[in-house]
């Protein structure tokens, strides 16, 4: 039985739950296989790395089958770094997805594990950053300069 995630709304919004690979969703039996912790949003920063993650593994996979992905840790690990992943928790999101594409590809035992890694703290990109900074120093020369004129017309007066 091949599971797939699904997008499901509800009155918390979007969030993706577990179906068969028909797109059926899980019998009532089987629902004790994943709990309401198994539920993660559509726009989990921990989620679509995941996918990322899962799909540059099956990508190395279908062009590498032999070399497999043991070449490809390390710039995982970088690439969820950059994310703002710390680098303890961006190693434990890649050896999820690693034992998730093992099993056959992100399961509800990996939306559990995801879960429990924190949130990434957001970084702004060098470009960014720099851009901000000028603005900021664009707008402190233009008060800079409407104090000089508010000075000097109030000498006049």
């Amino acid at each position: 039985m091949e599971l797939q995630a699904q997008n499901r709304a509800d009155n918390q919004g979007s969030v993706l739950r577990l179906v068969h690979g028909d797109g059926a969703p899980l019998p009532q039996d089987n629902t004790a296989a994943f709990s309401d912790q198994a539920v993660i949003e559509r726009t989990d920063p921990r989620w679509i790395m995941a996918a990322h993650l899962q799909m540059r593994i099956e990508n190395q996979l279908s062009l590498h089958p032999v070399r497999g992905i043991e070449n490809e840790h390390t710039a995982m690990v970088d690439q969820c770094v950059q994310r703002g992943f710390s680098p303890i928790h961006s190693q434990v999101l890649v050896q999820t997805v690693e034992r998730a594409c093992m099993r056959g590809g992100l399961d509800a035992t990996a939306m559990a594990e995801l879960l429990s890694v924190p949130l990434p703290r957001r970084q702004m990109r060098v470009g960014h950053r720099a851009v901000v900074i000028g603005l900021l120093g664009a707008w402190t020369i233009v008060i800079a300069g409407f104090v000089v004129i508010a000075s000097q017309l109030a000498t006049v007066a």
